[in-house]
Formats: C-alpha cells, structure tokens, sequence
C-alpha cells in the first residue's frame, strides 16, 4: 500500500456519507463551501499526483509529471480563489500544449540567462559589483 493509498483511505473514512454533505467552508469573499463530491473528486488524483512527485525524486521525471503537477496546482489556485477560476482553467486548458511546445523544441529556454539578464551594469564575470 503506498503512502497516498493511505492517506486517501483515512481522509475517506472521516467524511460523511452524502457526497453534497459540505465539509468545510474555503474563507474566500463569501466562503465558497467544500463538499466531500469535491474532496473525494480530489483524492482521484492523489495517486498520479504520488507518481509524480515520485519520479521527481528518482530523477525520471518527464513532461507527464509536470503535466499533472501543473494540474494540480491550478485547481488548488482555482479553490483558494473562485474567482480566479475561469481564468485559470483557459490556464488548465492550454498547460499540455505549453509542455509540448516545450518538450518539441518550439519555445526554447533561454541558453544563457545570466549573460541576457537586465543588470544595472554591463556584466563581467571577474566583476563582484556588477549586480544581477
């Protein structure tokens, strides 16, 4: 059994058992109520998040992994603040085509950061005052 499994299984065992039951009020503006449909909606995704977090750790992860993560993070954002949500699921919607783009090669990162980085000076390497 892994870690999430269990967490998963004791957060289940401590709900309701009507799925519309609400939970917990989110202290946003009017209070945005949470009901165990949504905390249940959200242990779903608890082993793939495990997953990921787990192949960050090994060093194998892959864009999948930033993929659910990214994922992850939106809808707790779009949680914490409501009003944010229809911003953040356009966000939601164009995060996979974003890690493609990445991953094919069609946006690259920058190849030398620190040399392109705005400074208040002309950058030298031999320079301690030059600021980044």
């Amino acid at each position: 059994m892994t870690w999430y499994t269990s967490v998963s299984n004791w957060i289940l065992s401590k709900l309701p058992a009507s799925p519309t039951a609400v939970v917990a009020t989110v202290p946003v503006g009017a209070g945005v109520p949470l009901t165990v449909g949504d905390i249940k909606a959200a242990m779903g995704g608890l082993p793939a998040l495990g997953v990921a977090l787990s192949d960050i750790v090994r060093g194998t992860a892959t864009m999948s992994d930033a993929e659910v993560i990214g994922e992850d993070i939106l809808a707790g954002a779009a949680l914490a603040d409501p009003a944010l949500a229809p911003v953040l699921s356009v966000a939601a919607t164009l995060l996979p085509y974003a890690l493609n783009f990445i991953g094919s090669g069609a946006i690259k990162p920058d190849p030398n950061p620190i040399q392109d980085a705005q400074t208040t000076r002309n950058f030298n390497p031999g320079d301690p005052a030059a600021r980044l």
